[in-house]
């Protein structure tokens, strides 16, 4: 008996348990769907390749586990590299599924051909040119390398007739899950030290320690005793949704980082982000280097490994776990009335705080808007836009979400800027029946930018304006709910009406235009 690898891969798919498979379909791709929809894995028709990567990625954040994601060859392909770097720099383990020339026109310039490997490592992402005869070795590879360490997503390159090409029985079955390698006994003795000598320790994660496991890990780690947190924010320590952290971090006298690399999230590792003379200890972040403990180990592992050998015989600051949970339950000061117009965004956050559930999952975009719900909305699942900062993902992070949590509401947070982004998938979520509630703040403005313009002096630029555009009518044409609030009265009905509506909903909400929270200790 023969199979053709298209048989193979989706196989190897629908064994692993993918909860979906975000495409966007083209020419060098279309001998995989046959295949793929025999096999029985959802298929998430995108209108665009970055939002595939994006709703790939919010479901393999909430899962803990890879999600692929396929794409066509050249300009598909090259659509994909703003996406695949958020999920990188989310560590996140997204798995890209994208079409390539022909194995037999490699080194041709054939049509839509591009070094689509080098472009893929140039990212920082591990990638492979995949044939026939390796296909199906090849997803496996990019599956257990994806969740091995450091989360990180994995390129395969699919010439185009892989697909169509028959291997012969016996067919090897692959291993799809990693076996993911332990912290050494030196690595966890060495942080155990440093954490042990402490008056004021402290653990700092990267982004994986934020979502799953790695959010059970932190509490688990407070209840002993030890302060922890995940940086998942692009703006690092100013991240609204962890109040006064930055002064966490100052205060500390010994760091443990874990799957956090020395960035510019926490200021390199040196003053004035943290104290000059505190211990600092890397572990388990990806990547080796001078001081690097355990660079391969999976953050949850190194975490768990620390932990089950952490005992309560140190000369910590009895009062320094509440000092840290005071800082990081700070807000920032709104408003104390509604106003008779546009609505002060932290008013927003105030009573979407109050409309949601603790069940719910947030999905907020970048921008001045979404830091200001941050601030007061706070909930244990939510996906960000994440260390790389780009904006726009709001709308597909909100796909995933509903695919990955299907019996909780999703509520995702956007500006009538990010938003234009990824509009057209609203079409997506109709058809897919994947409702959510999005909420866009629209202040007729690129407003993050703005707030940079005015430091800079000089009047406002018109260049930054955007129109009186109704969201909330493109969103209903594409197939969902969509409606305006313009008083803040109106808002949580509105909101419950969208949630009511059972379809991909978008609450459109005038806000003033003032710049994100920042943290000002109180004196």
């Amino acid at each position: 008996m023969t199979h053709t690898a298209a048989d193979l891969v989706a196989g190897a798919l629908a064994r692993s348990g993918v909860v979906a498979l975000p495409n966007l379909s083209g020419n060098h791709i279309m001998s995989f769907y046959t295949a793929l929809e025999r096999s029985g894995v959802r298929l998430v028709h995108t209108r665009h390749e970055a939002a595939a990567v994006h709703v790939a990625d919010a479901v393999a954040r909430l899962t803990d586990r890879p999600c692929p994601a396929l794409v066509t060859a050249g300009p598909g392909f090259a659509n994909t590299p703003g996406a695949l770097y958020t999920a990188l720099q989310a560590q996140s383990p997204v798995v890209l599924l994208a079409g390539a020339i022909e194995e037999a026109l490699l080194g041709r310039p054939a049509f839509q051909a591009m070094d689509q490997v080098a472009m893929s490592r140039d990212l920082g992402i591990p990638a492979r040119l995949v044939r026939a005869s390796t296909a199906l070795a090849d997803v496996g590879w990019a599956f257990r390398g994806a969740d091995r360490g450091v989360p990180s997503p994995r390129a395969l390159h699919l010439c185009a007739d892989v697909g169509r090409r028959t291997i012969p029985e016996p067919v090897r079955a692959i291993a799809m899950r990693a076996r993911r390698r332990h912290a050494d006994a030196a690595s966890i003795r060495t942080t155990i030290d440093a954490l042990r000598r402490a008056r004021r320790p402290l653990i700092v994660g990267g982004p994986v320690l934020a979502r799953g496991a790695g959010r059970a890990l932190l509490r688990r780690s407070e209840e002993i005793g030890i302060p922890a947190v995940a940086l998942e924010s692009p703006r690092g320590l100013g991240d609204p949704g962890l109040g006064g952290v930055r002064d966490v971090l100052r205060e500390a006298d010994a760091i443990a980082f874990v799957g956090k690399p020395f960035d510019f999230a926490i200021g390199y590792g040196q003053a004035p982000s943290v104290a000059g003379n505190a211990r600092l200890v890397r572990l388990a972040e990806g990547r080796s280097g001078p001081g690097s403990l355990a660079p391969s180990t999976h953050p949850t592992l190194a975490l768990t490994a620390l932990l089950d050998a952490c005992d309560v015989d140190r000369q910590a600051d009895g009062g320094w776990l509440a000092r840290t949970r005071d800082l990081r339950d700070w807000r920032p000061a709104v408003p104390d009335a509604p106003s008779a117009g546009a609505i002060h965004p932290g008013r927003i956050g105030l009573v979407v705080e109050r409309a949601l559930r603790e069940s719910d999952v947030l999905v907020a975009d970048g921008g001045e808007f979404s830091q200001w719900v941050q601030a007061f909305v706070r909930r244990p699942e939510r996906v960000l836009n994440g260390p790389a900062g780009a904006i726009g993902g709001a709308l597909p992070f909100a796909i995933g979400a509903r695919l990955a949590r299907p019996d909780a509401r999703i509520i995702a947070i956007s500006g009538d800027g990010a938003v234009g982004f990824h509009l057209a998938e609203f079409e997506t979520a109709a058809r897919e029946n994947l409702p959510f509630v999005l909420l866009v703040g629209n202040d007729r403005l690129w407003n993050a930018e703005s707030v940079i313009q005015s430091r800079f002096g000089g009047p406002p630029l018109r260049s930054l304006d955007l129109s009186a555009a109704r969201y909330d009518q493109a969103a209903i044409a594409l197939g969902g709910y969509g409606e305006r609030v313009e008083t803040e009265p109106d808002l949580i009905p509105a909101i419950e009406r969208a949630l009511a509506s059972g379809k991909p909903a978008l609450v459109e909400v005038a806000i003033l235009p003032v710049p994100a929270p920042s943290y000002a200790p109180t004196v």
